[in-house]
């Protein structure tokens, strides 16, 4: 057995046996607002490792004058690093746009049953 496949396992034994302690209390609407809560926290995060990823591309861009080939990895990181914030944001964007269209506020959510458990 590789070491991967043990970590992924052990994550597995762990993630479902919090599941089973907490199943009592486990709903539809606890799950969500979790996911949320970590969706909330991943994304600056992912925008910020972005930004860095550009910037250090820029000061390696810029320090290296005379090195042609550490300026094209600056480059190639400068222009990854802005097609990443690029699809974040877009996505970020669209995803506002198509709530709107729809006519769902970003602060309200629709009127559904979430007490439902979802372990029984």
């Amino acid at each position: 057995m590789t070491m991967k496949f043990a970590k992924f396992m052990f994550s597995l034994t762990a993630l479902s046996t919090a599941l089973v302690a907490g199943a009592a209390t486990l709903t539809l609407d606890s799950a969500l607002d979790k996911i949320d809560t970590i969706f909330g926290a991943i994304v600056p995060i992912l925008l910020t490792l972005a930004l860095i990823y550009f910037m250090w591309g820029l000061v390696k861009y810029i320090m290296s004058a005379g090195d042609e080939k550490a300026r094209g990895d600056g480059k190639y990181m400068m222009i990854w690093g802005i097609i990443a914030l690029f699809v974040m944001v877009s996505v970020w964007g669209l995803v506002a746009s198509l709530q709107g269209i729809v006519g769902v506020d970003s602060q309200s959510a629709p009127n559904v049953n979430t007490n439902i458990p979802i372990i029984p």
